[in-house]
């Protein structure tokens, strides 16, 4: 737990007994389920630490600006789009247990899985969602309710922003880890995420907490209310991307 121990220091929280041994207990689960589930293709302990546990912190460096993250995530909303075996979603939420947070997946049996997790770790105020993302932000329970949104996909920057911004609150903000080489990515997003209701996007290359490679985080602020009529129907967000449309 040496690792994850500085990791956690690093975000302004100090670990403890609980936090060590859910971090192992989730460790245990995935390698128990990964087969069954379809969870992941790591399969010891320092590719899962480094790749998905530690990894997943660094959604909360700089999310809060300059503010302390291990006091300013305290009673956030957060919900986490296609977050699989609940990456980056379950870490964020050990290490800050006030964080309210979302799990959405349109896989039941990774429902099902993050169901386990919750319970065996105790989780409260963790709501797990089996459903698409299009049909769920239509919804008037989730739609505009939360102060954070992230996603951890390979998605297009525009396809992710379509499905992921409508469940933002005004002043929220949307964060998306993504690789380094994605200069055309966010030129092409500037003017669908304008029209989504957000600033243009800020960058920033964050490689700490953890040895993974450095990441480049994609940070959005909720300033106007989304249109309703997106997200567009299930699957058309990757099938024909905004930023080839005409606004």
């Amino acid at each position: 737990m040496k690792y994850i121990n500085q990791a956690i220091k690093i975000l302004g929280q100090m670990p403890d007994n609980n936090i060590s041994e859910n971090f192992q207990k989730y460790y245990n689960l995935i390698i128990e389920n990964s087969k069954k589930f379809n969870l992941t293709g790591l399969s010891n302990w320092e590719n899962i630490r480094d790749e998905l546990l530690i990894r997943s912190l660094r959604i909360a460096v700089n999310a809060g600006g300059n503010i302390n993250p291990g006091n300013w995530f305290d009673d956030k909303k957060m919900i986490d789009i296609g977050t699989g075996a609940g990456i980056p979603g379950i870490p964020l939420k050990i290490v800050f247990p006030k964080l309210k947070i979302t799990l959405l997946d349109s896989n039941k049996k990774k429902c099902n899985f993050l169901e386990k997790v919750a319970m065996d770790l105790n989780l409260d105020e963790t709501e797990i969602i089996n459903g698409r993302a299009e049909e769920i932000a239509h919804n008037v329970k989730y739609r505009e309710k939360y102060d954070l949104v992230t996603a951890r996909s390979v998605a297009s920057l525009s396809t992710l922003s379509e499905l992921c911004i409508p469940f933002i609150s005004k002043g929220g903000t949307a964060i998306f880890p993504k690789n380094t080489n994605i200069k055309k990515e966010i030129q092409e997003s500037i003017n669908c995420i304008k029209y989504l209701g957000c600033t243009p996007p800020i960058s920033k290359i964050v490689d700490t907490p953890g040895l993974a490679p450095k990441d480049l985080i994609v940070y959005l602020m909720k300033i106007e209310s989304t249109p309703y009529k997106f997200p567009r129907r299930t699957g058309i967000p990757s099938k024909r991307p905004l930023k080839n449309l005409i606004l």
